[in-house]
Formats: C-alpha cells, structure tokens, sequence
C-alpha cells in the first residue's frame, strides 16, 4: 500500500492558506539541463513526500504518495519578470507538491525550488536544496552513483514527534494553573493518535475546518485558562500596524510589495560583534532595528509598543533531536512585544530576554501542540513576522559554476509584514514582505533604507571585527 495519511493542524493551515517556500540560488557558469532533471529525479525518487498530493477525504486533508504526483520541472529562458510570475505561481496540492525551475538569462541562472509549506518548512526545504546540488555535482563529475533506492516513508507532524520527544526539564507539571504539560503517553490538545510517520492511515482524520476564518470562528473560547501565559501579549496592534483585521484573509493571489536589504560581510562581521559585546544575538539585533524602522517609518501609527512574531525551530530543542527531512513542520514561535528606545541594544535585549524565558519554560512547544491557541496566534496581527533561516550552506558545485546569492521566499496570503533572514557567504541579507494595502513601493523603499542605516549604526566600526559564525535558527 502506498504511504499515506492524514494531515495535522500544524500542516493543514499551510495546505488551507496555499503557502509555498520557495529556495532561490543564482548560479554563475555552466549548468547542465539534463544533470539538473536526471538530480532532480533521484531527489523525488529518494523523498516519498515530493511524490505525493494533499485531496480532501472526509473531514480532513489526506497526504498520499500518488501516481497522479507531478514533480514539475521548468525549463525557462527569460528575466526578472519570469521569475517572480514563476516563484508566485503556486503549487496545485491535489496534482504536485514540489517544482523545480532554471530561469536562463545570459551567463546566469536562478535555479528555485518551490515546496508546498504543509509538507515541509524552510529548514527541510535548505536540507533538499543541498542535496539536489551535491547529486548534481556528483553526476557532473561522473561519480557511478547506484541505482536511486526508491522512499516509501512519509515524514511526521510535529503533533507526531513533539510529544514523544519533550526535553526532561519540560515533563514537569505546566506552570499554569490546571495544565499538564505533555509528555510520553500524556493527552495533548490538537494529536490524533496514529498519525506518526510509521502510521499508514490515522484511525479518524483531525478535523480540517474549510478556511483558516472558519477555523478562528470554529475553535470557540481558548482551552487555556485565563491565567495561563499568553502567547501574544495583550495589547494588540491595529489593523493600521500593518497586519490585517484578526481572522480575515486577504484576496487570493494577493502579492506582497517586496524589498530587499544586503549587508556586506565585513559589516555582518561587525553587527556579530556588536550582539556579542551587547548580549543581544544577531536575530534579535535584527528584529529591533526592524521595529525601531517601523516606528520611525510610521506605520505603526503613534504607538510606541511593537509586536513580533518569532518562528523558532524545534528540532534541537527535543530529545533525540529532529532530523531535517524527519519532520514536515517542526517550528512554533512566539511574539514579544517592546518599547521602542533611541539604543537598539536596549530594544534587542527585551526581545531577547522574552524569547528565552518563553523558550525556558517551554511555551512554544506547549503552543505548538494546541491548535486553537496556534490559530489565534497565526492569525493575530504584528507588526513584524520575523524569520531567520540562519547561516545557508554554500553547495558544493563543478569548478566553474558557483552560486553567488541564495534567498528563501515565502509565498503566503499577505496578512502581516514579514521579514525573512538569511546569512550567505558571510553577508545577511532580509528580504521584505509588505501587505499591498499597507505600503507602497516609495514606503517599502523608505523602510528598507531605514532599516540598512539602523544596522550600519548598530555594526559600528569601534568594534573589533569578530570571526563570521552562523546567524541563530530559529526556522
């Protein structure tokens, strides 16, 4: 029987909302069509979920390897505007849930790898990305490579793996009052039993509400007691901060106004220098100049609190650790909220300060196991949704081809403004993301310039360079 099973909240919302994360390297030299197909074609071989689709069956979403599975490859020669037609182009769920797409322009190629975000987050799609260019490599330089040995193993929920996989220190009783926290065997909100990656099929699906709206107006008052700690502090922002009326969802095909901010190494170099004289780290340096650019920027109204939203990687935070590819979904998050100050160490520390202590009393792995609790905090608005991808491999490619620049885009209903991370070849860069009804392009502009003079301050040349190291995961 082929592997299959039904999907859990953690992968639904994606499935829901049609988000895909898509892996973009521009490479430099020759690049071979049919090594790239022929690496393509044992990467789809290898992954049972890349040969799979997502249909409705009852009253929830069944992921199943398939025939009817596509894995699309794109042959293109074109410019910039193929590109971004081709990396917002979506992915048909109940047809394929992986494209893989060469835009030729000149001497250069940008080479994307799109993943549907309900079978796998950023960290799985980096992990895939790699592999496809190591198999490339390997053909290029005629290594006899056997025959690709066929998946039959779907990869797990983080419903599946989290309760099984809970640190020591969080199998203690649930600071809040008249909570469990879960451990193995324990009842967890939001997991069907059987769902884990060896399960053929669940005994009953979870259930899948239509949209993420009906979703919010399904799940009723929150099954956490007042007391509890709340995932999302209590002053919201409005709508006008940037992020949509909580519970609706923009158009379909909506497309975010998108900006672009690279440091150069030595300048990355500095700002880690600066998180470690400061105490702060480079995420959180990051997310402070990001809030103190929005203050300043005026979208945030006149309010001087600011939300955001951190997606934290869990899979080295659980016993034995996740492998990248051994989970769709591993992530849950938290949002802090902090007072916009003139020093952007002071602003960085709060930040930090909030996201360890959630992270020490186990918040985002408690959040993550409670759908209604995750619905509500997916769909709260922020001011800032905050991604950082961490340090991305440089592949190992032929002599004479090399990959100058890699971004990972998240292509999602543009709900609130999001703000992707990523450190390559020792440069970070951040890839802007702004709902069209809350900025134009001269804003947009604005606010990315704003944020480059806020790092460039914070990177000061005082400071001893440091050697570069990898930016925290926290996707």
């Amino acid at each position: 029987m082929r592997p299959r099973r039904y999907l859990d909240p953690s992968e639904a919302k994606f499935a829901l909302a049609k988000v895909t994360v898509t892996h973009a390297a521009t490479v430099t030299g020759p690049l071979d069509d049919d090594l790239l197909a022929a690496a393509f074609d044992r990467l789809t071989e290898a992954e049972a979920v890349l040969r799979a689709t997502i249909v409705p069956e009852g009253h929830g979403l069944l992921l199943a390897v398939s025939p009817q599975a596509a894995p699309t490859l794109e042959l293109v020669d074109g410019g910039e505007d193929d590109y971004w037609n081709l990396l917002y182009a979506g992915l048909d769920a109940a047809r394929g849930l992986v494209r893989l797409v060469r835009v030729r322009e000149g001497e250069q190629s940008r080479v994307m790898l799109t993943l549907h975000h309900a079978i796998a987050d950023a960290r799985f799609g980096i992990a895939l990305f790699d592999r496809l260019w190591q198999i490339y490599t390997d053909l290029a330089h005629g290594v006899a490579l056997p025959p690709p040995e066929r998946g039959h193993t779907l990869p797990g929920s983080i419903e599946s793996l989290l309760p099984v996989r809970l640190p020591p220190a969080l199998l203690a009783p649930d600071p809040a009052p008249g909570r469990e926290t879960a451990g193995p065997g324990a009842t967890v909100p939001g997991v069907v039993p059987g769902t884990g990656p060896g399960a053929v099929l669940p005994p009953a699906p979870p259930a899948v509400p239509a949209t993420l709206s009906s979703a919010v107006s399904q799940a009723g008052p929150p099954s956490v007691p007042p007391a509890a700690p709340s995932p999302v502090p209590p002053a919201a922002p409005s709508p006008a901060a940037g992020g949509a009326p909580e519970g609706a969802l923009p158009v379909p095909g909506d497309r975010p106004r998108v900006g672009r901010l690279v440091l150069p190494e030595a300048e990355t170099r500095r700002l880690l220098t600066t998180a470690s004289v400061t105490r702060t780290s480079l995420h959180t340096l990051v997310c402070a100049a990001l809030l103190t650019a929005v203050a300043r920027s005026g979208l945030a109204g006149a309010r001087t609190t600011l939300t955001c939203r951190t997606p934290i990687d869990l899979r080295d935070r659980v016993v034995p650790k996740v492998e990248p590819t051994e989970a769709t979904n591993f992530i849950s998050g938290w949002i802090t909220a902090v007072d916009i100050e003139d020093d952007l160490a002071v602003v960085a520390r709060s930040v930090k300060r909030q996201l360890d202590e959630a992270i020490q009393r186990g918040e985002p792995h408690r959040l993550v196991l409670d759908p209604e609790r995750t619905l509500r905090y997916i769909l709260r608005p922020c001011d800032a949704v905050v991604t950082n991808m961490g340090r991305i491999p440089e592949p190992r490619l032929p002599d004479g081809t090399s990959v100058s620049d890699v971004r990972v885009l998240i292509n999602q209903p543009p709900i609130n403004p999001t703000y992707v991370v990523t450190t390559y070849q020792g440069r970070l860069s951040v890839d802007v993301a702004l709902p069209p009804a809350v900025a134009g392009r001269d804003t947009l502009d604005a606010l990315v310039a704003q944020i480059g003079e806020l790092l460039a301050e914070a990177a000061t040349p005082s400071v001893p360079h440091a050697a570069p190291q990898a930016a925290p995961t926290t996707r």
